[in-house]
């Protein structure tokens, strides 16, 4: 289990730096939005995988030696423990509830035993409802208005938003696991 992120340090480059630490040969990015992360990989054989169309396309441009594919983290295309690293990072907060241990079920699944498993996530603390990000899910009418107004198209529900996680959420959710 790695420290926590150093003060000063991006997400991706706290990503980055414990697959390099791993020396992962293949590495799945659930969740991979744009591909930046991937892109900032050190050199390895890169996947990804979102349920967003226009993100998978930006990431196949930025990415173009990557594989990359549409599909939501619940219900992987691959085989059974192929990857050397599977990283969730800021991914578990917007696929609902319902979802959760189903997308965790399946980071497991494709991690090779001794794999290094990298997750971040949003905490649920005392400043959780600062999230500028939550308001999707917090102020839905608000959301509305901005959606309409640049013509965005939620992938998502309202209700899931960007709902943070608790230590108990985590720790049921690990259970047996990592």
């Amino acid at each position: 289990m790695r420290d926590l992120m150093a003060v000063g340090q991006t997400r991706n480059e706290y990503v980055a730096e414990a697959i390099e630490a791993s020396d992962a040969r293949t590495v799945l990015d659930i969740g991979c939005g744009y591909g930046y992360l991937l892109a900032s990989l050190p050199q390895c054989e890169r996947w990804g995988v979102d349920m967003d169309p226009a993100a998978i396309s930006a990431a196949r441009e930025l990415n173009p030696d990557a594989h990359l594919i549409l599909q939501t983290g619940s219900n992987l295309p691959v085989d059974n423990e192929v990857f050397d690293a599977v990283v969730l990072s800021e991914v578990i907060e917007h696929v609902g509830d319902e979802n959760k241990q189903a997308v965790i079920d399946e980071a497991w699944r494709v991690l090779r035993p001794g794999g290094t498993f990298v997750f971040t996530a949003p905490y649920a603390g005392a400043f959780a409802w600062a999230d500028p990000l939550d308001v999707k899910r917090r102020l839905p009418w608000l959301y509305r208005l901005y959606a309409r107004a640049v013509r965005h198209t939620p992938q998502t529900a309202m209700v899931i938003g960007h709902k943070h996680v608790t230590d108990p959420e985590v720790v049921a959710l690990f259970s047996g696991r990592f």
